[in-house]
């Protein structure tokens, strides 16, 4: 625990001097608290130093010991190994551990890096999705009245005969508003009845004579249905047009 927190210390140097300058910086305040003479509070500065000099002394030679060893076994071989080798060893395992730290480092880095590259792109997706909503909300909002605007028989018509593909002739009931009903006037009773219903937003509801199936086939559910392929042409002008 001690060993990983110098070792946490020693892979920060800024953090450590700003850390032993804050300590130093109290050190007056402390004193004139302690309320001793100065030569009391210096003797027992130094006591109280000792401990953690004495950790740090323990901790510096385990951290040696092993290269110590090393070389006073070279220097006791028969074999002509020298110092230097022992000195050569050391240093390859010291490079040994400083590439297994770099490979470790340039492996975080890879992965911040990618979850910062996975967030950009959930937030890039988020605002696309943010603004299809708002472009589909504005879209709805302009649908009431759209269909009784002079020339717009053909689409209601359309509208109509696509809602009535799922029926068989004579068998189905279109629903409209009432005033979009007289433009449905000119279809024949053989195909279907048409009939006002005020409650139906813009566009036709067509069901079965019995009300057993319906059909919605209004402005507001053709644009959900559409919604998917035109966000795709939406994102794809966009794009090319930023």
């Amino acid at each position: 625990m001690i060993g990983s927190v110098f070792g946490v210390l020693a892979d920060r140097p800024v953090m450590t001097a700003v850390l032993g300058a804050m300590s130093i910086a109290f050190s007056g305040i402390l004193v004139r608290l302690a309320d001793v003479e100065p030569a009391t509070a210096a003797i027992f500065r130094c006591a109280y130093a000792l401990p953690a000099l004495a950790v740090i002394a323990y901790l510096e030679r385990r951290a040696h010991a092993e290269r110590d060893a090393t070389r006073f076994d070279a220097d006791r071989r028969p074999d002509g190994h020298s110092a230097a080798d022992a000195d050569a060893r050391a240093e390859r395992r010291c490079a040994a551990a400083l590439a297994l730290r770099e490979a470790s480092l340039r492996a975080e880095l890879e992965a911040r890096r990618a979850r910062a590259l996975n967030e950009s792109r959930v937030q890039v997706l988020f605002a696309r999705a943010r603004l299809m909503d708002r472009i589909f909300e504005a879209a709805e909002a302009e649908l009431p009245g759209l269909l009784a605007r002079s020339g717009s028989g053909p689409a209601l018509e359309r509208l109509c005969r696509e809602a009535l593909e799922y029926f068989p002739r004579g068998g189905a009931r279109v629903r409209v508003r009432s005033e979009l009903a007289a433009q449905l006037s000119g279809m024949s009773t053989a195909v279907a009845q048409v009939v006002a219903d005020d409650t139906v937003p813009e566009g036709v509801m067509v069901e079965s004579l019995d009300g057993s199936s319906c059909v919605d086939n209004t402005l507001q559910a053709s644009l959900r249905r559409r919604r998917p392929a035109l966000s795709i042409v939406i994102l794809a002008a966009l794009q090319d047009n930023p």
